[in-house]
């Protein structure tokens, strides 16, 4: 049932933060265990991919497992249970909930962008086995922890659309964090947040192979939304060349964080627990946008700094442009970047050469793995141009050219 809780509640549960406004609540023991989940609180909040409350893919509550007694929520057979967040375009915004996987079984979920059945834009996504958690979150298998299977975890998600960044925490710890819009794939551009969906994945596309157990089935419980403030951000970011490096700087918030996050054109280059310097070795002639934001533990990372330029000039003419890629059999959305560097290639004869290395699959090998690591690529398809340009993100079926 839902329920709004008393400000003091509020300051009391360590898992829910200051100037927070709870949007809905449910511990799920007010209903009977066996009846639908959608059907029985109706249309507001709960509906399944199909719009159908009270069908086969309706969810049901449960008394088998619980984190309050005495119920919880059982996902399992063929079912598709959405959580409709409704639509926000604005704001910053926490989920959370308790998710318990049963030994040998399988557990998901994922976060939209936009819910429309099977328009729908997915803006991350979660996969439970062999006691791990992997996710795609701007690009396939870009995180992963450890997921003990017959416990329970504390899942949450920091959503900030006003600064379109989120981060995922498992147990109170930061798995993964990027800019919301790019989605699961990394070539979304929505910025906005619709629904959870609660989905019994049958274990069809895993980011590696499930060698431990694949009983569909999964329970969730505690289920908070709220709309949340932004903590104190960093302020007065600078970047100026020195030499061939670029030096990056910016002055801490009033509140104290407990980490910072550095940016250069978009991507997370730099993490650290107290330092307000960084220096950007070497980095290749280019124009480069740096902004950093502060951490706060599971009450997630302040909107951005001011943006702060600087411009390495020079470059060096070249017959060939090279095209290096961490890619893998397993990565649902890898084919889109394999067919840009074909349509890149043959199609449009651009001047570039393409070279592909394999990760988690019978293709990968040492020399492979090295370059891989060399480029630190995690997010699956990556590809960097010559060495320093670099595009994370893919698509299952539509080429990533131009």
């Amino acid at each position: 049932m839902k329920k709004i809780y008393l400000f003091f509640l509020v300051l009391i549960l360590g898992s829910l933060s200051l100037n927070a406004q709870v949007l809905y609540s449910d511990n799920f023991d007010t209903f009977t265990s066996g009846t639908k989940v959608a059907q029985t609180i109706g249309t507001t909040w709960w509906t399944t991919w199909s719009n159908a409350p009270g069908g086969t893919e309706d969810a049901v509550f449960s008394n088998t497992q619980s984190v309050s007694p005495s119920n919880s929520v059982y996902v399992a057979g063929v079912n598709d249970l959405i959580f409709k967040t409704n639509d926000k375009v604005a704001g910053r915004f926490e989920l959370s909930w308790q998710m318990f996987v049963p030994t040998s079984h399988i557990g998901y979920f994922n976060i939209l962008h936009n819910f429309n059945g099977g328009s729908s834009d997915w803006g991350f996504q979660a996969y439970m086995y062999n006691d791990s958690v992997y996710v795609d979150a701007a690009g396939a298998a870009s995180a992963s922890a450890t997921f003990t299977r017959n416990v329970w975890h504390i899942v949450k998600l920091v959503i900030d659309i006003d600064d379109d960044f989120a981060s995922f925490y498992l147990d109170g710890n930061e798995v993964v964090s990027y800019q919301w819009s790019k989605g699961v794939d990394g070539s979304g551009t929505l910025n906005k947040l619709d629904a959870i969906d609660f989905y019994a994945w049958d274990g069809t596309g895993s980011p590696t192979p499930i060698t431990n157990g694949t009983t569909i089935g999964y329970y969730f419980d505690d289920l908070l939304f709220e709309q949340v403030t932004a903590p104190d951000a960093p302020t007065n970011l600078t970047a100026v060349v020195n030499g061939a490096d670029i030096d990056v700087n910016w002055t801490a918030p009033t509140t104290t964080p407990d980490n910072y996050k550095l940016s250069r054109n978009g991507s997370i280059i730099f993490t650290t627990p107290s330092a307000l310097t960084y220096t950007d070795v070497a980095p290749w002639p280019n124009t480069y946008v740096y902004m950093v934001r502060a951490g706060y533990g599971v009450s997630g990372y302040s909107h951005s700094s001011n943006t702060a330029s600087a411009i390495i000039p020079g470059g060096v003419l070249r017959n060939l442009v090279l095209m290096e890629g961490g890619t893998g059999t397993w990565c649902q959305y890898c084919p889109g970047a394999a067919m840009g560097l074909r349509d890149l290639i043959e199609v449009n004869s651009k001047a570039a050469a393409a070279i592909e290395y394999h990760s988690g699959d019978t293709y990968a090998h040492a020399a492979a793995l090295t370059r891989l690591s060399y480029y630190n690529i995690t997010a699956f398809p990556t590809m960097v141009c010559d060495g320093n340009l670099r595009v994370e993100g893919g698509n299952a079926t539509v080429s990533m050219y131009p």
